[in-house]
């Protein structure tokens, strides 16, 4: 009878294993590779608080990223580590990772989204206690701007506008192609001293633009030398040189 007893209990426990283990996702078999013990301890909740409270803030450890498969124990990313996250469509990035993160955040957050859902999921929490700014050139959340950034306002000598430049230049410049060795360097040449012209004469950035399309004007020109900068090339494009 015991050993009956016995065999039936067996049968209980390796049932209940294999629909525990039925329920189990394919990649908690990797788990035992992943570390823990003393290598989780810095991302466990008291190992988050002590760089919390190093960085001055209480009582809010950091992000809960999850629980660690293997103990079941929190897993905690500080306030000071960083962390890249690859997941598929529609697996719950936003509400899982991004919107806590934000909601949770001691101080300051600037957070970029091709969508809508970040912006309406965080801004009533985090308005009830700082002021939030939605910068929205493609209109994707259908609002007018309150907030807006120049980027003029960081030239203010030529090797600013020549970096800006280079921003301009890289991101609209086609991935795997060769620039010109003659044409691509004037070209990049004129625009600088046009974005110079314009931060120097508190002029909007679309200016610019204005300048790039006409075939004659002279007020970037007389902008410079009103400045102490000396164009060297003159005409339709204007390349500045230190007078």
């Amino acid at each position: 009878m015991l050993v009956g007893l016995v065999l039936a209990l067996a049968v209980v426990v390796l049932v209940a294993w294999r629909q525990g283990a039925s329920k189990r996702a394919r990649v908690d078999k990797a788990a035992r590779y992943l570390g823990r013990g003393k290598s989780l301890a810095a991302f466990s909740d008291k190992g988050a608080q002590a760089k919390a409270e190093r960085l001055g803030i209480k009582d809010n450890p950091g992000i809960v990223v999850g629980k660690v498969v293997s103990t079941g124990q929190k897993f905690v990313q500080s306030w000071e580590d960083l962390s890249l996250d690859i997941w598929g469509p529609r697996t719950g990035k936003s509400t899982s990772r991004v919107m806590p993160a934000i909601l949770d955040a001691p101080g300051a957050v600037v957070s970029t989204s091709n969508k809508r859902d970040v912006v309406d999921g965080t801004r009533g929490v985090r308005e009830a206690t700082a002021p939030v700014w939605v910068f929205d050139p493609q209109k994707i959340a259908q609002e007018e701007p309150d907030w807006w950034w120049n980027p003029l306002s960081y030239v203010t000598d030529e090797e600013k506008a020549y970096k800006l430049t280079q921003h301009f230049s890289v991101g609209s410049r086609v991935p795997g192609s060769k620039p010109d060795a003659y044409f691509d360097p004037k070209a990049e040449d004129i625009l600088s001293s046009y974005f110079l012209a314009a931060a120097l004469g508190g002029l909007p950035i679309t200016q610019v633009y204005l300048w790039v399309t006409e075939q004659v004007n002279r007020e970037p020109i007389n902008i410079l030398k009103a400045n102490d900068y000396e164009p060297a090339v003159q005409g339709p494009g204007v390349h500045a040189g230190a007078g």
